[in-house]
């Protein structure tokens, strides 16, 4: 049985894209765990991604523990 590659480098470009697309968490994990990305690079990228969107102004993808803010609101 051939061994699994582990990547080591977190993938924050695909998270990010994943994230534009509107992806959830779990969704990105499974994918990149599929992808053999270990689970310390997913956890970087995602915690890097949401850091660069909110720098950068993009909104987070909705967690579905979150309610709508009133003031979002139209």
């Amino acid at each position: 049985m051939p061994e699994q590659v582990i990547n080591e480098e977190p993938p924050v470009e695909q998270v990010m894209e994943m994230l534009n697309q509107g992806y959830e968490n779990r969704q990105i994990i499974d994918s990149l765990q599929n992808s053999g990305y270990s689970n310390q690079a997913i956890s970087e990228a995602i915690n890097i991604a949401h850091t660069k969107a909110s720098v950068e102004g993009m909104p987070p993808a909705p967690s579905p523990q979150m309610k709508r803010s009133l003031l979002d609101s139209d």
